[in-house]
């Protein structure tokens, strides 16, 4: 059970909480078409999840530890657009594949909406190029048909057999 909470501090629609998560909406979210609200949900809760809210925390924590580290930050980097980015695919496995145009649309409309500093700090974009990377990624993306599926499956066992053997 995940607590919906009207929020006005931010810009954009946000997961936060670990142990009683959240979805933060603004007024703004309360007026979008049904389709926004769904492909947000959708990707909110692919971030609940895959658990990234505790990755993210514990991610904050070894950069505090490790704040003078330069690999640190940008592996912190790394592992937040690799988050997006597997979010987004999850979205777009869970809606029909020719609605991924209008997925894209959804969230250039939401970072062209948040202000300047939310954006970096939701972990939605980092930069220009994370956000063309996540849109390109969005445009390219196909679901994996049978064959793909399993050869994958076959891969990993044989990997499995070669390497866990004595």
């Amino acid at each position: 059970k995940i607590e919906i909470v009207l929020q006005s501090h931010i810009t954009t629609t946000a997961l936060c909480g670990v142990i009683c998560p959240k979805i933060l909406i603004t007024e703004n979210f309360q007026k979008a078409d049904a389709q926004h609200i769904e492909y947000t949900f959708v990707h909110e809760l692919s971030h609940y999840k895959r658990g990234d809210i505790a990755i993210n925390y514990l991610l904050i924590f070894l950069r505090c530890v490790h704040w003078f580290n330069p690999i640190v930050g940008f592996l912190f980097k790394e592992i937040k657009r690799d988050t997006e980015l597997a979010a987004d695919e999850r979205t777009m496995l869970c809606i029909n594949p020719r609605e991924s145009k209008n997925y894209g649309m959804v969230i250039i409309n939401t970072l062209s909406t948040a202000s300047k500093k939310s954006p970096a700090l939701l972990g939605m974009a980092n930069n220009k190029y994370d956000i063309k990377k996540r849109i390109k990624a969005i445009a390219k993306f196909k679901k994996p048909n049978f064959v793909q599926q399993l050869s994958g499956v076959f891969a990993v066992i044989l990997i499995g057999l070669v390497c866990l053997t004595s």
